[in-house]
């Protein structure tokens, strides 16, 4: 299904990850290791593996059961990685021999004393730098769509690998709801009801973005907070709102689908119910699964994009390198929407930061009440923006898919 862009098309194209150098993950804690404690904090950069498998590998070079060992999120396979993992450690035994644990696909870069096991979504969020090649198009143009994507952000999809290979955890989700046969593997029935939701988010996404409000709240539009899941409410929208939402204080939502009425209101809720309206099935299957109805911003910010474009010569190759930060809330969404392969003769260099910069990251990885709801609207709370089921850890080598430990991080 090809989505609607908010920006029209794009005025370059390329390709993305053509090797796994081309994409890299930094994982930000937002923490220190303790330095003291019954567990060992490891820094550990893998390539072209995935999570899991390199879970399975050090708890295997520290001689303890992979369930002990401690993650904080999946990273993606096909890309360099930097993450924390945690493993029970002896406290009468140096943390420094940790530090030749390696192997295929992964080494230890660090490792601290640390007092507990880490847990899913115990991160701040992820840093990416991303290599574009082949970088071809109307490069004068560049400064101008970085400038109009700083200042309005871009729709926030979630992206094709959420509905699987060729859409495969999208129409498993539709033959469950179809006929009733649930996925016997746990972790697929995860990836499918996942998708589900992901599916019915980005169709009301895109008829936001086809209706040209998908930047704008509506009345009676449920108000997520910028960078946090809570959300109110909100009635008529007042010049106090327009202000708050130019800003990127605010957005728009759209539904994760599951039990429960939507918060959604008025106007908002009428385009909502328009269009989910069309999928009965994969919004039964999510209530009957018993997930329940949350919210996530239609728009993400990308704050200090503009004005760091430049064009260059490079081998008869080109490239264009973009790095952003996102909360682990919002991991995994479809930002890069819109790239085409084709052969140029320059390369190009930009820089994307997801909240202008480091020190914007916002601190809270819980959900809390909103503080800031104008007067007369209701605070309300909002909850993780995937609740997807657990998936398997187990594990067989660097190259296979292991699902998540905990709920998909959105």
């Amino acid at each position: 299904m090809r989505l609607p862009t908010a920006h029209g098309d794009p005025p370059v194209s390329g390709r993305l990850r053509a090797a796994a150098e081309d994409f890299v993950v930094d994982e930000v804690l937002g923490f220190e290791p303790d330095g003291a404690g019954s567990h060992v904090l490891l820094v550990v950069e893998k390539r072209a593996a995935n999570t899991g498998w390199v879970a399975s590998q050090l708890a295997r070079a520290a001689g303890v059961a992979v369930r002990d060992v401690g993650w904080s999120g999946q990273k993606d396979r096909n890309a360099i990685a930097r993450q924390a993992f945690t493993l029970p450690w002896p406290a009468q035994t140096p943390v420094a021999g940790c530090l030749d644990f390696a192997g295929e696909g992964y080494r230890v870069l660090r490792a601290d004393r640390h007092g507990r096991k880490l847990r899913p979504g115990a991160h701040r969020a992820n840093r990416f730098a991303l290599r574009v090649r082949d970088v071809a198009g109307d490069l004068d143009s560049m400064a101008d769509r970085l400038r109009l994507v700083g200042e309005r952000g871009v729709p926030d999809y979630f992206g094709p690998q959420r509905f699987g290979r060729q859409g495969a955890n999208l129409e498993r989700a539709r033959a469950w709801a179809a006929c009733g046969d649930a996925p016997r593997d746990r972790s697929a029935r995860g990836f499918a009801l996942s998708a589900a939701r992901s599916a019915l988010f980005n169709t009301v996404l895109a008829e936001r973005v086809r209706r040209g409000d998908w930047d704008r709240l509506l009345p009676g539009e449920a108000v997520m907070l910028d960078g946090r899941r809570s959300f109110f409410r909100a009635g008529d929208i007042d010049e106090t709102l327009v202000a708050r939402c130019t800003a990127m204080d605010v957005h728009p939502s759209g539904p994760l689908w599951g039990r429960g009425a939507s918060p959604a209101e008025g106007v908002a809720l009428a385009v909502e119910s328009a269009v989910t309206d069309a999928e009965p099935g994969l919004r039964g299957l999510l209530e009957g699964e018993g997930l329940d109805h949350e919210r996530r911003a239609l728009r993400l910010p990308c704050a200090g994009c503009a004005g760091r474009w430049r064009a260059m010569t490079c081998c008869s190759s080109s490239s264009c390198r973009v790095v952003r930060s996102r909360p682990q809330c919002c991991t995994r969404s479809c930002g890069m929407r819109g790239t085409r392969p084709m052969a140029p003769e320059t390369s190009a260099w930009g820089s994307v930061d997801r909240h202008g910069g480091p020190g914007r990251l916002p601190a809270a990885r819980r959900p809390r009440p909103c503080r800031h709801p104008p007067d007369g609207q209701t605070r309300m709370r909002g909850r993780h923006p995937c609740a997807a089921a657990s998936g398997s850890r187990r594990a067989s080598g660097p190259d296979r898919a292991v699902p998540s430990r905990g709920p998909c991080r959105g």
